[in-house]
């Protein structure tokens, strides 16, 4: 997981003063006290979240949870609020690559 966030951070895909302690909480399947904050693009997250709940034994699948956990423990940096349909319906962005390498490092 460490290596998860380092990657991330290095991507510019979290903002760099994410604790590992709040990373952390969104694998617990606890309550989340702080939302982590997403930089990259609202397609980004999506992508991000889709592969993370698919990537077999990583973590445990949401299913039909996955949007409202999303919406627990992350937050848009420009402040949007996220919706369950927007997240849904989003393309495969352009860095997606970039993203399926930070999920390897699970």
């Amino acid at each position: 997981i460490t290596d998860l966030m380092s990657a991330l951070k290095k991507h510019n895909l979290i903002v760099q003063e994410t604790e590992l302690t709040d990373f952390r909480a969104i694998f617990k399947g606890e309550g989340v006290a702080v939302k982590i904050v997403w930089k990259g693009s609202l397609g980004a997250l999506s992508y991000f979240v889709k592969n993370l709940n698919s990537s077999g034994d990583k973590i445990t699948d949401l299913n039909q949870e996955i949007w409202a956990v999303t919406i627990k423990c992350f937050k848009m940096e420009d402040g949007r609020e996220l919706k369950a349909n927007k997240l849904r319906t989003q393309q495969i962005p352009a860095n997606a690559h970039i993203i399926e390498k930070c999920i390897n490092m699970l």
